[in-house]
């Protein structure tokens, strides 16, 4: 057998490096491992935060944890967005509830809130002081 081959049911020990020489043949066909079949696959929180965006209020998923820890140290970095989660900022943008699952996992939702602009605020204002005026306080 030549260097490097690796028979049925044999582990290929040599990390794919062959001797000079050797016959391509005999390599092993590399493969790509992805994550363990009991580990959920990794969220890719700059797709979810897109979601979010385009339907504001409306709760989603971002991913299931298996810890509450996990779950909640995640949803604290959303509402901050900082680190890995700075694509959910800026700061504030999103609030995100932890749903306990059957068996202890935790569910993180978020929801968009977009921000209110200084017309709206403006408004808001106007019409606040408008009802005082109308209410009548006696000093008219």
């Amino acid at each position: 057998m030549a260097v490097g081959s690796v028979r049925a049911g044999q582990k290929d020990t040599s990390g794919g490096v062959q001797p000079s020489g050797a016959a391509s043949t005999d390599r092993p066909t590399p493969t790509v491992s992805g994550p363990p079949a009991d580990k959920p696959p990794r969220t890719c929180h700059r797709e979810v935060a897109d979601r979010l965006r385009a339907q504001p209020g409306t709760w989603g998923l971002v991913g299931i944890y298996p810890h509450a820890t996990s779950a909640h140290k995640l949803a604290r970095c959303i509402r901050n967005a900082y680190g890995r989660c700075a694509v959910y900022g800026p700061a504030g943008s999103f609030e995100t509830r932890t749903v306990k699952l059957l068996g202890g996992s935790r569910r993180v939702e978020a929801r968009y809130m977009p921000p209110r602009s200084d017309d709206d605020l403006w408004a808001e204002a106007l019409a606040a002081l408008t009802e005082d005026r109308a209410g009548g306080d006696g000093s008219g």
